[in-house]
């Protein structure tokens, strides 16, 4: 049977759509991450859970870990604490304060600007622009009586995080850095750096990768704002040098170590034993280039 123009056009189209259907797939399935299932960062994440819950408990939280630090690395700058509301469990995953707490003594001995924020899980902090005892009171009831209970309640019921299991939580206020911190990730697999990410710490739909001889990478997690406006830390060497360190004093397979730089000074902002809660969508393509790191 002899095909008309008619028929070739159609079967053109045809063909178009096959491929963009192809491609299609292509961006779901091997860079998106969205179908994947087993992939071995996840696996090697949840894995990590059950092992050297003590010590990390110790490194995830955010006032003991400073001390461990300073035994650890005396040269590494961390933010002041200003004050420790220490807490006390009432019932179920309520708590209250442990003493009753002068905020008014509290709000004439803190600085302009400060942090407040509570030991236990993330998007937990807030930003006082200038000191005033209404807000600091109102920030502290609010993470003690609404963000502290949802956390714990989380933390112990979903084991996202279990290392956060090892300590009653507390509310601490904090030294606040600068205006436009950035924020430097390195996660550290079996001693070996697998990426770089950095973020702006208040704007967190920018990032960028890089790898660890300090080049450019894919966006390993698909994350948003993607952004070539952030480069790398003039102290990069000396960054990677303290998660080297860190590898070769608790030899955890798997952790995060998070740095600010403030006048050309390397801040400690925190370690994250369960990156993303061990839940960040891994492509294919992802998942090839951590298999270097995790199966050796």
């Amino acid at each position: 049977m002899k095909l008309s123009n008619t028929d070739y056009i159609l079967l053109l189209n045809l063909i178009l759509l096959l491929l963009i259907l192809a491609y299609l797939i292509y961006l779901i399935e091997y860079k998106s991450g969205i179908f994947i299932k087993n992939d071995v960062v996840s696996r090697f994440c949840q894995e990590q859970k059950e092992y050297n819950k003590e010590l990390k408990g110790l490194l995830a939280n955010k006032i003991r870990v400073k001390k461990f630090n300073s035994e650890t690395f005396p040269e590494l700058k961390c933010p002041k604490t200003l004050f420790i509301f220490n807490l006390k469990r009432v019932d179920g995953y309520k708590y209250e304060f442990a003493e009753n707490y002068n905020f008014k003594e509290i709000y004439e001995s803190l600085p302009k600007k400060y942090i407040i924020k509570c030991t236990i899980g993330s998007f937990n902090h807030h930003i006082v622009e200038n000191n005033n005892l209404e807000e600091l009171e109102e920030t502290c009831n609010y993470l003690l009586h609404k963000r502290i209970p949802e956390l714990a309640e989380e933390v112990n019921t979903y084991n996202f995080e279990p290392q956060h299991q090892q300590y009653a939580p507390q509310i601490f206020i904090e030294e606040y850095l600068d205006d436009n911190l950035i924020d430097y990730k390195f996660e550290i697999i079996h001693g070996k750096i697998s990426y770089l990410l950095i973020k702006n710490a208040w704007e967190p739909e920018m990032c960028k990768f890089y790898n660890e001889d300090g080049k450019p990478i894919a966006n390993l997690f698909n994350l948003p704002g993607e952004s070539n406006k952030l480069h790398l830390p003039q102290n990069f060497e000396k960054m990677k040098s303290y998660c080297y360190k860190i590898y070769e004093k608790t030899k955890l397979p798997l952790i995060r170590m998070d740095f600010y730089e403030v006048n050309n000074e390397v801040y400690f902002g925190e370690y994250t034993l369960t990156p993303a809660s061990c839940r960040n969508k891994i492509s294919k393509k992802s998942n090839e280039y951590f298999k270097k790191f995790i199966m050796i």
